[in-house]
């Protein structure tokens, strides 16, 4: 017995390496199944980040695709309502133009009526008081 102690006495550090090895062996292959369900999870929310990000992307295409048609349709809506506001002076000026020859005309050589006619329709003081 005393030749066992003094050899386990002697190469203590021999069998602490087995035992440690022996551990971490039945370690490794314990655990090896919560790696590999590790592993699994990881690829799945790998492939659940790519989907939410195509999703992303689509949803993005789409809006820029809306954004581009309101943008196309403003502009159309902006350049109608330019014609129409071009097409409106026209006619205003075309308006005040014949108001104002038919005034010329219905008040001929009496400047002071011309004035009082320009005056009463446009508002605008003309001539001195």
């Amino acid at each position: 017995m005393k030749k066992y102690y003094n050899w386990i006495k002697s190469n203590w550090i021999l069998i602490v390496l087995l035992i440690a090895t022996t551990f971490f062996v039945w370690r490794l292959y314990r655990f090896n199944d919560t790696y590999e369900i590790l592993f699994q999870e990881n690829v799945k929310q790998s492939e659940q980040f790519h989907k939410q990000l195509e999703i992303l992307e689509n949803l993005n295409k789409e809006l820029e695709r809306k954004q581009a048609l309101l943008e196309m349709n403003y502009k159309k809506e902006i350049k109608e309502i330019k014609n129409e506001y071009d097409i409106k002076l026209d006619e205003l000026s075309k308006f005040k133009k014949n108001t104002q020859i038919k005034i010329i005309k219905d008040a001929s050589k009496d400047p002071a009526s011309v004035a009082k006619m320009l005056e009463e329709l446009y508002g605008i003081p003309v001539g001195s008081r």
